[in-house]
């Protein structure tokens, strides 16, 4: 069993390396968690001698992984080694199928909370953040009623994939390379259109 200071050492190399890989930043980190920007400084800086458990169990759920792998093991190691084969890795994960009434409402709620709340559907991808939204009357102007929508709500800077946001009150989508207004709520990239058969 590692030292506490080992793991608060390891913790802080996979938040890192996790902001970066998923094109994250401390503020999104703390928004989309609840833990306090001061807190998530203090343990990157090195300024903190535990960790509650709680905030912990947060951290693992932002990356998708453990409380045990984010404080003993490296999460870069579990990266490189998916980089076997372009596709071969890529494991089916379970994606909660949300209306986009209920979207706007639990859009920033984890996604373990939703898996037992709502239907599901999987989705081959190395991302761990990842829900579907069943196409309704906001979405219909550019995809098919009744379609799903597949959004990996962890990447805000995919290339050519659409961004998913709440403008005026409104769930829409709009193109990558528009800017984003003042008002608008980032909600996640879409990865795909599903259809319904």
């Amino acid at each position: 069993m590692k030292s506490n200071s080992e793991q608060l050492a390891i913790l802080r190399d996979n938040i890192q390396f996790g902001l970066y890989q998923g094109k994250e930043t401390k503020a999104s980190l703390s928004r989309k968690t609840g833990i306090t920007r001061s807190t998530i400084y203090k343990i990157l800086d090195g300024k903190v001698e535990r960790v509650q458990t709680s905030t912990v169990e947060k951290i693992a759920d932002f990356f998708g992984t453990t409380c045990y792998i984010i404080q003993n093991e490296s999460l870069e190691s579990y990266c490189t080694d998916a980089l076997v084969t372009v596709d071969g890795n890529k494991n089916p994960i379970a994606v909660p199928i949300l209306t986009e009434h209920e979207f706007i409402v639990k859009g920033d709620h984890y996604v373990s909370e939703m898996v037992t709340e709502y239907p599901l559907t999987y989705h081959f991808s190395q991302s761990k953040n990842v829900v579907a939204i069943l196409v309704g009357k906001w979405l219909s102007a550019n995809y098919t009623r009744g379609n799903l929508l597949i959004v990996d709500r962890s990447n805000r800077h995919m290339k050519e994939s659409s961004q998913l946001i709440v403008r005026d009150g409104n769930l829409c989508s709009v193109p990558f390379y528009e800017p984003l207004k003042p008002n608008d709520y980032f909600f996640g990239s879409i990865l795909e259109e599903r259809y319904s058969v």
